[in-house]
């Protein structure tokens, strides 16, 4: 029976000491982060002003009518979903190729899901106030990680086809 990883213990250190580290440069990166919130409630802003006037943003928040708002914040950037996945297959055994274009391909769809998270969010938010809490916490909390890890296994099966047993 062939194994993906010989040493599945050894795997999981490299997967905890690669998240640990991505995550800590993440947070160097704290300077930069506002504009990176900003950017991502712009666009989802800027969607929401094809259909409905009412919405503007200021900086990282959405507004509705001025009333009702919608912050994009860490946690909301999708970004811990990427270092998931980075961490993932950065210490898979398999071919360099292979793993550039899992990061690229994975770490966008994460990012595109994500995108659809906030105007989703913030279309509840706007519309259907009662229902945020749950959408926000109960439903893609759950979603967003079965998401990743569905799609890091899609990858598993596209890698393992190409790679011999390490």
């Amino acid at each position: 029976m062939k194994t993906l990883i010989r040493h599945p213990a050894a795997y999981a250190a490299a997967f905890v000491i690669s998240f640990t580290g991505l995550y800590a440069l993440y947070h160097l990166a704290g300077p930069a982060l506002p504009l990176y919130y900003a950017a991502l409630a712009n666009s989802v802003c800027w969607f929401f002003g094809l259909f409905d006037p009412s919405v503007s943003c200021e900086s990282n928040y959405l507004l509705y009518d001025d009333v009702r708002e919608l912050v994009v914040v860490e946690g909301c950037d999708g970004v811990t979903f990427v270092l998931l996945i980075l961490a993932a297959v950065l210490p898979f055994p398999a071919t360099w190729r292979h793993k550039l274009i899992g990061l690229i391909w994975l770490s966008a769809a994460v990012l595109f899901v994500n995108w659809m998270r906030l105007a989703i969010l913030s279309a509840v938010r706007f519309y259907v106030p009662a229902g945020f809490d749950f959408v926000h916490v109960y439903l893609f909390q759950p979603l967003m990680i079965a998401f990743t890890l569905a799609i890091f296994f899609l990858w598993l099966s596209f890698a393992n086809d190409r790679t011999s047993e390490i």
